[in-house]
């Protein structure tokens, strides 16, 4: 615990510092592409189950 708190001043300036504000950014950022391109598989792929389980939609 002292150890925590003789560096919390230390960890939030390097936090804080914008070059890893931006680097936390383009983290998120990244992640959020790379889940939105998984569900977009994700979603093809089901479409594609669903037409082989149901057959080709009829009019």
């Amino acid at each position: 615990m002292t150890v925590t708190l003789a560096t919390w001043d230390a960890v939030w300036e390097v936090y804080l510092d914008p070059k890893w504000a931006q680097q936390r950014l383009r983290l998120y950022g990244a992640q959020d592409w790379a889940l939105e391109q998984f569900f977009k598989k994700l979603e093809k792929k089901m479409a594609e189950v669903s037409m082989e389980r149901h057959g080709r939609a009829k009019q």
